[in-house]
């Protein structure tokens, strides 16, 4: 994939030409864009471009030059910006001290509220520096302590030291034609010795046109100018076509992963007594354990909607031993009573693992659970509880959710998003209503409850699963908490072909 992973298409010398631009570096063989923002009156501007332009991101931040116009800036202002799935970077944001444009100490108060507003959201920072290596480092080094984040340099040109720190520190590194200048020996030798997992290019247009388009207003499909590693050899080798490599989130075609941990229902197939009902005993994805989940974004963070009775195994099976938070969609047994298997995940953490339910279900997950969610007799407590109704974005992950009929109760569906794309698990319902609907409007991956084909009084059916992601207008829709009548192979030759019968191990990326 060749992308411009920093271009201004608001700008002057872009913006009267945009389509065009981009169509040209489309017809280049430039597959996506990243545009960005540098004050808080462009985000608008840019977010709408992203939003109009299928192969187009934007980033939302304060320029260094900008930051005295921009002291007040608010961690919420800033945080809220981000909220827009088009939105994939923090900034540009960063120190400048070589035309110091702004107090520095108001330059490194909006550098740390970036940084501060990266680590929640998990949004790479795109950074300038100037001039201003040694606060930069000192500064990333500190924040670092606080926690992770990702991070890249953007249109790198500081000494190679600072870029082996930067790198040894795990950030990415951004060059632009600068590169192809005959003057930027340096340069060209140390990016040859960036790993090539960190190195992203970038035209930063409309300036610094490479060569050979020196003197000209720089533009997005002048990327392939800029070669991604310098050659050793001779000068025309070094100006060779690479692809570009982003940092995960940066990139088109970002994915979120479905694991199903669980597909059967409160009773699992086989039922105690060997009883595989309709189910071939010889066929393994008919061998279901109780119904979960695991959602997880490009940055590797993830999500385990219920603790089912059979957790343990369920982790153990997938090789998973962190999570990074817990949602519940109600407390009937099979969906929480796996509770306690989370202890060990609480060890190495320095804070309780945070869990999220509807008010009803929390009320009921302390009663039944008090001892995991207020610690007792000197152990620790293992895990926080909040209504989701308090929270907007967790573990890297923006949702939404909804109250489901469940027979006489109700079930919570969810619709997680990250990375530009949605996964909605709605099991436990025994209706579809208008809320529903517009929770799950075209998301990208629809997990459904499919208990059996006949009609159930507190579950969905086959034909009401299918009614569901039809009306929802979703893009793939899988199926799970399946009863002991529900053989596999029958169910995949008889389901349409963007529908999926889910399994126990089953992973699907959006």
């Amino acid at each position: 994939m060749l992308v411009d992973s920093h271009c201004h298409l608001e700008y002057e010398g872009l913006v009267e030409d945009q389509d065009a631009a981009l169509d040209r570096a489309r017809g280049a063989g430039i597959e996506a864009f990243l545009n960005i923002s540098t004050k808080r009156a462009e985000w608008d501007q840019v977010v709408g471009t992203a939003k109009a332009k299928r192969d187009v991101y934007a980033s939302v931040g304060i320029h260094p030059h900008n930051a005295d116009d921009h002291a007040e800036l608010t961690r919420e202002e800033l945080l809220a910006a981000t909220h827009d799935a088009k939105v994939i970077g923090i900034g540009e944001t960063g120190l400048d001290y070589y035309y110091d444009h702004s107090d520095r100490a108001v330059q490194q108060d909006l550098f740390r509220l970036h940084i501060d507003v990266a680590r929640e959201v998990q949004l790479p920072v795109i950074i300038h520096t100037r001039d201003a290596e040694d606060d930069t480092l000192a500064i990333l080094e500190d924040e670092l302590g606080k926690g992770a984040f990702p991070a890249l340099i953007h249109c790198f040109t500081a000494p190679a030291e600072f870029g082996r720190a930067v790198i040894d520190l795990g950030l990415s590194v951004s060059i632009s034609g600068i590169v192809t200048f005959k003057n930027a020996k340096d340069l060209q030798a140390f990016a040859r010795d960036i790993p090539q997992d960190r190195l992203l290019v970038e035209t930063d247009s409309p300036f610094l046109a490479p060569v050979p388009h020196r003197g000209k207003p720089c533009e997005p499909g002048y990327v392939r100018a800029v070669p991604r590693r310098p050659s050793r050899g001779t000068a025309r080798e070094s100006g060779r076509l690479y692809h570009a490599q982003l940092l995960p989130p940066v990139q088109q075609g970002r994915r979120v992963k479905l694991l199903m941990l669980g597909s059967g229902t409160s009773t699992g197939v086989p039922r105690i007594g060997n009883d595989w009902g309709e189910c071939d005993p010889h066929e393994p994805r008919n061998r279901r354990t109780r119904v979960s989940i695991i959602v997880e974004n490009q940055a590797g963070q993830r999500i385990l909607i219920d603790t089912s009775t059979d957790l343990r195994a369920q982790l153990l099976a997938n090789g998973i031993g962190k999570v990074d938070a817990v949602f519940w969609t109600h407390d009937h047994a099979d969906h929480c009573h796996g509770i306690d298997d989370l202890r060990v995940m609480r060890y190495d953490r320095s804070n309780p693992l945070p869990g999220y339910a509807s008010s009803k279900t929390c009320d009921n997950l302390r009663r039944r659970f008090d001892y995991i969610f207020e610690g007792q007799h000197g152990y620790p407590t293992l895990m926080s509880l909040k209504d989701i109704a308090d929270a907007r974005l967790v573990a890297g992950f923006s949702f939404d959710h909804v109250e489901m009929p469940h027979g006489p109760v109700t079930s919570t569906g969810f619709r997680f998003e990250a990375d530009g794309k949605s996964i909605v698990y709605a099991t436990d319902f025994s209706e579809i209503t208008a809320g529903m609907l517009k929770c799950f409007d075209r998301a990208d991956i629809l997990v459904v409850d499919c208990l059996r084909k006949r009609p159930h009084p507190t579950h969905a059916h086959l034909d009401m699963a299918l009614d569901l992601a039809r009306r929802a207008k979703v893009g793939r829709t899988v199926l799970t908490h399946m009863d002991k009548s529900m053989d596999y192979r029958s169910l995949c030759d008889e389901v349409p072909d963007h529908v999926t019968v889910g399994y126990d191990g089953l992973t699907m990326t959006a």
